[in-house]
C-alpha cells in the first residue's frame, strides 16, 4: 500500500545539520573499520549482501504476479544473497558477516 509522508520541519532539519557537521568527519561510529584484512573482508562481504539484495529486489519488484513467502523462498536463494557456490561457503561468509557486526555492536 500507499503511505503519505509528512514534510521534516525546517527547524528539525537546521538541528540535523548542526549536529551532523560535528561528525562530518567520522564515517564509522567510532568503529575502526578496515584496520585489518578481516575487517576489510567482512565489509566486503557486506556490501556484497547489499548489491545482492537490491538485485533481488528488482527481480521481485518485475515480478508479473504476486506470490507467497513460502512460494517464492528457492533452496539457493540465501546463497544468491550471501554471493556463495556452496553451504560451506555461504557459512564462512555469515560467520565472517556476524563478527564484523558484533564489533560494531559491541563499539555503539
Amino acid at each position: 500500500g500507499e503511505m503519505a509522508m509528512q514534510d521534516v520541519p525546517s527547524k528539525v532539519l537546521h538541528y540535523r545539520k548542526s549536529r551532523q557537521a560535528g561528525r562530518a568527519a567520522k564515517k564509522t561510529r567510532g568503529v575502526a573499520i578496515g584496520s585489518d584484512d578481516t575487517d576489510a573482508i567482512a565489509l566486503k562481504a557486506a556490501e556484497k549482501v547489499v548489491e545482492n539484495a537490491r538485485g533481488l529486489m528488482k527481480e521481485v519488484h518485475n515480478d508479473k504476479e504476486d506470490m507467497s513467502d513460502k512460494d517464492w523462498f528457492h533452496e539457493g536463494t540465501l546463497l544468491r544473497l550471501l554471493g556463495s557456490s556452496s553451504r560451506a561457503e555461504a557459512m564462512e561468509t555469515s560467520k565472517l558477516l556476524i563478527t564484523g557486526a558484533a564489533r560494531i555492536f559491541a563499539a555503539g
